[in-house]
C-alpha cells in the first residue's frame, strides 16, 4: 500500500488481517484503521533583484523553480498580495519597481511560495560627447542669435524630457554658452564653454554713377564704433553733387561728406551710395 500515498495529503486505510501467521502489534488480527497523512514539502526558489544604470533597454527580476523541477504556477503582481499578471513586470526608466511573484505547485505537493525583488535603473550621466551645438558661428544683425543645441546617445534613447537646455545666445558680438542639465533618466550638467560666436561680418560699397561714371569704395566691416570709408567721388561732365541717398544699410543710416562715408556704430549691410546732379 506505500503506493497509495505518494501526493501530499491526508490518508486512512482499513485492513484485516486473514492469515495466521500475521498479527497487529497487539497480538491481534481483527481489523483495524489506520490513518497517516504526507506533508507538503517546501519549495527551492531562487531570485534576484535587478540593478542598472538607465540603458534604453527593459529589465526586469530572475526567478527560477528547482523543486519541484515541472508542474508549477508563478503569477506576478506589482502590489503586495495581488497577483494578477501572467508574466513578470519589467522596467526601461530610472526609478524602482517591486516585482511580487506567487508560485504554486499544480499537483499541491508543495507549499505556495511568495516573496518579491526589486528592479532598480538609477540615471545615467550625460557627458560632453552627447551634446552638440550648430552652427557654431553667426554673423552680427542686431537680432537675438542662437544655436541649436542637439543631445544623443549612441547607446540609449534619449527624449527631450530627460534633459533641459539654457540656451540663451545673445545680440551682441562675443561667445556664448549653452548648458544641458540632465532629468528623467539622465543626471548631471554639460556646459559647452563658449560654444557659439557672434561677429561682425563684412559688406560692400557700391559708388553709382546716375548718369554720370561711378566712382569707387572699399569695402568694410561692421564696428562697434563710428567709422569712416574714403571714397572715390563718381563724376559727370558739367555736373556737381549736391546730395547723397545710401541704401541697402540696417542700423542707423550712413552720410556722405565730400569723400568721406561714415558709418554708424553697428550699421551692416551692403551699402549702395547714389548721387544726385545738379548742373
Amino acid at each position: 500500500w506505500p503506493e497509495l500515498a505518494r501526493c501530499a495529503d491526508l490518508y486512512s486505510l482499513v485492513r484485516t488481517l486473514t492469515h495466521e501467521q500475521l498479527h497487529w502489534a497487539n497480538e491481534t488480527s481483527t481489523q483495524k484503521t489506520v490513518n497517516w497523512s504526507i506533508d507538503k514539502g517546501t519549495m527551492s526558489v531562487t531570485a534576484s533583484d535587478y540593478s542598472g544604470t538607465y540603458d534604453g533597454q527593459a529589465h526586469g527580476i530572475t526567478l527560477s523553480v528547482s523543486t519541484p523541477a515541472t508542474g508549477t504556477t508563478i503569477k506576478y503582481g506589482t502590489t503586495s498580495g495581488s497577483y494578477n499578471l501572467d508574466s513578470a513586470p519589467t522596467r526601461k526608466d530610472a526609478g524602482t519597481t517591486t516585482v511580487y511573484y506567487q508560485i504554486t505547485d499544480n499537483n499541491n505537493n508543495y507549499d505556495t511560495f511568495t516573496g518579491s525583488k526589486t528592479i532598480t535603473i538609477t540615471q545615467k550621466t550625460l557627458t560632453q560627447e552627447m551634446v552638440s551645438v550648430s552652427p557654431t558661428t553667426a554673423t552680427y544683425n542686431g537680432q537675438n542669435q542662437k544655436p541649436i543645441v542637439t543631445v544623443t546617445d549612441s547607446a540609449a534613447t534619449i527624449t527631450e524630457g530627460d534633459y533641459t537646455i539654457t540656451n540663451e545666445g545673445g545680440t551682441e558680438v562675443g561667445s556664448y554658452n549653452v548648458t544641458v542639465t540632465g532629468q528623467g533618466n539622465y543626471t548631471g550638467t554639460v556646459t559647452k564653454q563658449d560654444c557659439f560666436t557672434i561677429s561682425y561680418g563684412s559688406y560692400t560699397i557700391t559708388v553709382e554713377g546716375n548718369g554720370g561714371t561711378a566712382g569707387s569704395a572699399p569695402g568694410y566691416t561692421t564696428a562697434g564704433d563710428s567709422q569712416t570709408v574714403t571714397i572715390t567721388l563718381p563724376t559727370k561732365t558739367g555736373h556737381h553733387i549736391t546730395s547723397w541717398l545710401v541704401t541697402g544699410h540696417t542700423g542707423d543710416a550712413p552720410t556722405v561728406s565730400g569723400t568721406t562715408l561714415t558709418i554708424p556704430a553697428k550699421t551692416f549691410g551692403n551699402l549702395t551710395l547714389t548721387p544726385t546732379w545738379v548742373a
